[in-house]
């Protein structure tokens, strides 16, 4: 019985995120997706790691030389895969769970469109920490920030004050007027960011 309304619970979780997320598959919303694998091609990134792809992973929209590209969520059904672009192979793996849950390496890139890393303990390290690890090591870090969102903002500011990055692209986003239905809780104000670490 118990085996049983976890799993219950668990796919009502499921479905309920779904809903609420649901507005970041838009196409509106799926631009700041394409700019950050603009930025990833144009850095020359080799190992991406996406933080939080959800259902629009980093992946579909990227058309560079990459040679890995690793995604971490706790919504995405685990894979490995590769991914063809433009003559390059490239070794896609995504991985269920939050970062303190999963065993990741550093990569030379680091993209978190939506900048919600849970930061609950359990163990040595929670999962802002280890995120905060990944980005100081990484060469390029881009972030996307809903500006309305207290946590967000705050988790944000929190690790761009750790960063040895230069700050390269800074653009504000305002999906207001666009054409996004049916959705719950809509972050509409972003702030698109990047950052290089020109010394690494």
């Amino acid at each position: 019985m118990n085996l049983l309304r976890e799993y219950i619970r668990k796919a009502l979780w499921e479905r309920a995120d779904d809903y609420e997320w649901a507005y970041l598959l838009t196409t509106p919303f799926s631009a700041r997706n394409a700019l950050a694998a603009y930025y990833c091609d144009y850095y020359d990134a080799d190992r991406i790691l996406e933080v939080g792809g959800y259902r629009n992973p980093i992946h579909q929209f990227y058309k560079g030389p990459a040679s890995r590209i690793t995604i971490v969520d706790p919504l995405v059904t685990e894979s490995r895969q590769i991914h063809q672009t433009a003559g390059n192979t490239c070794e896609v793996v995504q991985l269920r769970g939050r970062l303190h849950e999963v065993d990741i390496e550093p990569h030379d890139t680091v993209v978190c469109l939506g900048m919600s890393v849970y930061d609950s303990n359990f163990g040595e390290q929670s999962s802002y920490e280890v995120f905060n690890c990944l980005c100081n090591e990484a060469e390029t870090v881009i972030l996307g920030v809903p500006v309305e969102w207290e946590e967000s903002v705050d988790q944000a500011n929190k690790l761009i004050s750790t960063l040895p990055h230069e700050k390269s692209v800074d653009i504000s986003m305002d999906f207001s007027n666009s054409d996004v239905e049916d959705v719950v809780q809509v972050h509409n104000k972003r702030r698109f960011l990047v950052f290089r670490n020109k010394k690494r």
